[in-house]
């Protein structure tokens, strides 16, 4: 199923790129997202380089689910098969391949918990 759903009252800034290929990204309502994030569920190539190019590999597919009142900020990239809980935020530049829970800050490559938004 090839699904991009977005909730009421988001924000998307200039350059916000989303693209489902096969699984479903899930935007929760009153997100925010500042410039140039990117969104994908799905590596898009074989990453075999006799594959690669040529087709008829196996691309590696996963949902993407973003919570409610999520900021991410500029630059950042959320990548296939992640979760984003309720009230985060994501640093400037991160990057996220794995989880990261509700009401906390979380940046870097990848993306780690710095601390709790609840202190």
């Amino acid at each position: 199923m090839l699904e991009i759903v977005i909730g009421d009252n988001c924000w998307l800034n200039n350059n916000c790129v989303i693209i489902s290929e096969g699984s479903r990204i899930e935007i929760g309502t009153h997100c925010l997202f500042g410039t140039n994030v990117e969104i994908y569920d799905s590596d898009f190539h074989d990453l075999n380089p006799k594959k690669r190019l040529i087709g008829g590999g196996t691309v590696k597919i996963g949902p993407v689910r973003i919570g409610k009142n999520v900021f991410i900020g500029s630059n950042g990239r959320i990548l296939k098969d992640v979760t984003i809980g309720d009230n985060s935020v994501i640093a400037n530049s991160s990057v996220v391949v794995h989880d990261i829970p509700a009401n906390v800050i979380a940046g870097g490559n990848p993306a780690q918990v710095l601390r709790s938004l609840l202190d």
